[in-house]
């Protein structure tokens, strides 16, 4: 048996395993939930590592294991079958959520962990990684002033 340091084995091997382990409705949109994966978890993590402040050390597999957290509690919400009504009707549609949730979870894990000032750096710096990865309309809020940043605007799962 070979241990090894949880860092060295990196955050990508965390949402292949997540991705393997996803609920049967939201198996389909695995490959989906891996591109936004890959086009902003990295460079959240390498943002919030050089430039911002934390209230509290965290580590990058941890930071990644809370959003996939996140995104299962979201996920089991969405699943849970409202009483009086058809499930059907209720579901819902799963890939209309994905975007969302995962940028929910993004912002409450990763950005979630530093300060106040950092908080408004973490914003201009998602805003700016969405427009280049062609993502722009996925991120909440205007970002025109501090008072209407990503994390000021809320989300809910069936809506």
């Amino acid at each position: 048996m070979i241990f090894m340091e949880p860092q060295a084995l990196g955050v990508t091997v965390l949402c292949k395993s997540w991705v393997e382990r996803l609920p049967e409705d939201f198996k389909p949109s695995g490959e989906k939930f891996q591109e936004l994966f890959d086009a902003f978890v990295p460079g959240a993590l390498t943002f919030l590592r050089r430039n911002l402040i934390e209230t509290a050390v965290t580590v990058d597999n941890n930071l990644v294991n809370s959003m996939f957290k996140i995104i299962d509690c979201q996920m089991a919400v969405f699943l849970n079958k409202e009483e009086g009504g058809d499930e059907e009707e209720n579901k819902g549609k799963p890939e209309k959520m994905i975007s969302e949730s995962f940028m929910f979870a993004l912002i409450w894990s990763i950005g979630g962990s530093c300060d106040a000032r950092s908080r408004i750096k973490f914003d201009g710096w998602l805003r700016e990684n969405a427009t280049e990865k062609g993502y722009t309309g996925m991120i909440p809020g205007s970002g025109a002033d501090d008072d209407e940043i990503c994390y000021d605007k809320l989300f809910h799962v069936k809506q």
